[in-house]
């Protein structure tokens, strides 16, 4: 009989592991639910590290359960996506939401994180909701997530309105995913394009200097150009590497200004491909976040308003604001 490995919560939040046989990870995680746990993730112990996230009352579908890496720096969206998938599995299978913080404070890895939920579980332990606790973490979570919370809550659906956020987060970033990788290509084709050109015109040109010089016959004008930059490149290549350099900084330093945002984000849009692919893209977030908005009770007006604000490009932000 296959063994499984997993790894649970009892009602006072504490994290235990072990093994059982079972005849599937279904059967297991009924056997830890008969002991009274809460299975936060069971693996095929013949499998190496692949944990499958349980959750409750549906067969486990082989999902690898992502853990977070012990690293520095402040919580990505990746790591929110984590903690909601794994508060809403633990809140469906019954675990108080205190009992449940104190798990996922146990099984983070890295310190912002631990300590982002630690300031959850203090100010829920002091009778706040878990909206307002996460409130002060607002830049992190975002207005949207918060709602999305505070709607569960006024519903007593919290859990399922975490999964409900689970899913919509994870279509997101599967648009964002599409975008980057329709846009991929292009900027691979582009840089090989210049280098390239750097290519030919410091390396390739010379040699066919030599070459034309031997033959003496009058060259065409075209080629007379490209001998030209090749002359050009050769004798002034760090200079033009230089300013190229600092011409660039420079820009993205202005980019980086309100007018200089304003005036790229305006300008991406009137881009060929590029444009339609962005807009298109801004108009699915929209879409998507004002439709599960109002799907979990958030007034109209306000999910407007929310939506509008998780677009990236301020024009259309205005735009629809207007």
């Amino acid at each position: 009989m296959p063994e499984f490995a997993w790894r649970a919560a009892d009602a006072s939040g504490q994290i235990s592991e072990g093994r059982v046989e079972a005849a599937s990870a279904h059967a297991a995680t009924r056997q830890l639910r008969e002991r009274g746990l809460v299975p936060v993730s069971v693996a095929d112990a013949a499998a190496a590290g692949a944990a499958v996230a349980i959750r409750p009352g549906a067969v486990p579908t082989g999902v690898v359960r992502k853990s977070f890496r012990a690293r520095t720096g402040p919580v990505t969206q990746a790591e929110v996506l984590t903690l909601t998938s794994e508060l809403s599995i633990m809140l469906r299978a019954g675990l108080p939401l205190a009992s449940a913080l104190r798990v996922l404070i146990d099984m983070s890895l890295r310190p912002p994180v631990a300590a982002v939920l630690q300031q959850v579980l203090d100010d829920v332990k002091h009778g706040a909701s878990l909206s307002k606790a996460l409130a002060r973490e607002r830049a992190l979570f975002g207005e949207f997530y918060l709602n999305m919370v505070r709607s569960g809550e006024a519903s007593g659906q919290l859990s399922n309105v975490l999964q409900r956020l689970v899913e919509h987060m994870e279509r997101l970033r599967a648009l964002r995913e599409s975008v980057i990788s329709a846009t991929i290509y292009p900027a691979i084709l582009l840089f090989v394009a210049v280098v390239s050109l750097v290519a030919m015109l410091g390396f390739v040109v010379p040699q066919f200097e030599k070459l034309f010089n031997d033959l003496g016959d009058a060259l065409p004008l075209a080629t007379r150009i490209v001998m030209g930059l090749g002359h050009g490149f050769r004798d002034w290549g760090l200079v033009i590497g230089i300013v190229l350099g600092l011409a660039g900084w420079l820009s993205a330093r202005w980019l980086r200004s309100p007018a200089g945002t304003a005036w790229w984000q305006s300008t991406v849009l009137r881009l060929p491909v590029l444009g339609g692919l962005l807009l298109k893209y801004q108009l699915n977030l929209f879409s998507r976040t004002l439709g599960t908005l109002l799907g979990n009770g958030v007034p109209m007006l306000s999910a407007l308003h929310i939506a509008t604000d998780t677009m990236g490009n301020q024009l259309l932000r205005d735009r629809l604001a207007s």
